[in-house]
């Protein structure tokens, strides 16, 4: 499924133009009032789940874990100062936290469209920005909890960023066979002193 979405912007781009005349100017009102419809059929669905989180009064339920695993992946793939700090928080208060990174992501998004278009006088970013937003809306964590009643873990598994897996090919693996690596050092290490003390 994720593979095929992938190729979907691709699809979106070269079927939208075998269908609309984007030259004509009579489709543009049309697009922007199919934008501005899903933005705000978007930003609905968002104070749904802010009613819903609000509504389900978790704030006995903790969740205790690191801070970087609060925060998105960074694009460059490189870790924030004091990601390792411990973190105490309920689901209510984390799921609220999530959905504020929502809100804030798809008003960046929107702002960025909007000047495209009437700024640069970009068209078709109107018509994929619309679909691919309700499309990515489904893969929500937050949509899957309180709109499919599915039971998933807090904190969420964050998306690595493509980037960072370009800046660190070997990925988990790698710093897994760093960690055996620094382990056999260290029970060597102890050995060497066991011995002396013998």
């Amino acid at each position: 499924m994720a593979s095929l979405k992938a190729f979907l912007p691709l699809a979106i781009m070269y079927g939208s133009k075998q269908v609309i005349d984007f030259e004509d100017e009579s489709i543009i009102p049309l697009l922007r009032l199919f934008f501005g419809g899903s933005t705000i059929l978007i930003f609905v669905i968002y104070a749904f789940l802010w009613w819903k989180i609000g509504k389900s009064g978790d704030e006995e339920t903790m969740l205790n874990c690191k801070k970087k695993d609060l925060d998105p992946p960074n694009p460059l793939g490189v870790e924030a100062e004091g990601g390792d700090e411990d973190i105490s928080m309920t689901y209510q208060a984390y799921d609220m936290k999530e959905l504020y990174k929502l809100v804030k992501a798809s008003a960046m998004q929107s702002a960025i469209v909007g000047v495209m278009h009437f700024k640069f006088e970009y068209i078709q970013p109107l018509l994929m920005t619309s679909i691919m937003s309700m499309v990515n809306m489904f893969d929500s964590n937050l949509i899957k909890v309180y709109v499919l009643g599915q039971e998933l873990d807090r904190p969420f598994t964050q998306t690595p960023s493509p980037f960072a897996a370009l800046l660190n090919p070997g990925g988990d693996a790698a710093a897994e066979e760093e960690d055996n690596t620094a382990g056999e050092k260290t029970s060597k290490s102890k050995k060497k002193e066991k011995k002396k003390d013998r």
